[in-house]
């Protein structure tokens, strides 16, 4: 969140710092910067898709502490579980959803 802030302070100050969707973008595009890295100087449709399909150990600021995104060739959903959370006080809250 502080690195989100930052970016938001320097780059978007007139960005509302509520916009869950402004987190979120952020937080993908973060994604996809490590799957470049991942693709070294091999840029190439295949190798983005293969770098893509066999995610391991990653994460994204939008997750919370311990959860990583993983995929393979047969599987491309990279969570398999969701725990809604909120960040007040400079910690996430965990959310009680009724069902």
């Amino acid at each position: 969140m502080i690195d989100y802030f930052s970016l938001l302070d320097a780059q978007l100050p007139n960005l509302d710092r509520t916009d869950n969707l402004g987190f979120a973008g952020y937080s993908m595009a973060n994604v996809l910067h490590q799957m470049l890295e991942r693709c070294g100087d091999n840029l190439t449709r295949e190798n983005l898709l293969k770098v893509a399909t066999n995610l391991t150990n990653m994460t994204a600021p939008i997750n919370l502490p311990g959860v990583n995104f993983s995929t393979t060739p047969e599987d491309y959903a990279p969570l398999k579980n969701y725990e809604l959370s909120r960040y007040e006080n400079d910690d996430w809250t965990g959310i009680k959803v009724l069902s």
